[in-house]
């Protein structure tokens, strides 16, 4: 996606922590410092687009700092999941889910920003976007979507994954 964005004259950043190890608050206060700079370095606010846990990590820097960012957009972003649940308190897929979570992200659950309001699961205060994995299945519609939008040339791009 990055690249598709710079073809199109965007500015376009990833994320450049490395794998992610779910919600972790030290992430997010990297991620935190790395939009005030790129705000800085531009002159103007940032876009976000986060993929998976990196769109609630996307929704949290607009709560947090709705001065720098323009706009958000999720791909496929677990909101339900990333606030601590038991199994019995989501559906039958989201159980599944939530129980790899888990074992992928030892001791996640007890981080700070993991265990604090869950910020994430209301729309930030800016302009947002969210594709669920239903809305997902039409990816010429969200290309087209994506093309057609009236983004500023800054776009930063917080893909959750390693690249």
């Amino acid at each position: 996606m990055r690249r598709y964005l710079k073809r199109q004259g965007f500015n376009a950043y990833g994320w450049d922590l490395g794998r992610n190890s779910g919600l972790r608050n030290s992430v997010y206060q990297k991620l935190e410092q790395r939009v005030i700079e790129m705000y800085g370095q531009h002159q103007e606010k940032i876009s976000l687009i986060g993929w998976s846990m990196g769109g609630i990590y996307a929704r949290i820097l607009a709560h947090r700092l709705p001065e720098y960012v323009r706009q958000v957009i999720t791909l496929g972003s677990p909101f339900n999941l990333a606030q601590p649940k038991t199994t019995n308190d989501v559906g039958e897929v989201s159980s599944s889910l939530l129980k790899i979570y888990e074992r992928l992200n030892p001791n996640a659950s007890q981080d700070e920003l993991f265990t604090g309001v869950p910020i994430w699961e209301s729309p930030p205060p800016v302009p947002s976007t969210s594709f669920t994995a239903k809305a997902m299945a039409l990816p010429r519609g969200a290309a087209v979507w994506i093309r057609q939008m009236t983004l500023q040339k800054t776009c930063a791009s917080l893909a959750a994954t390693q690249e």
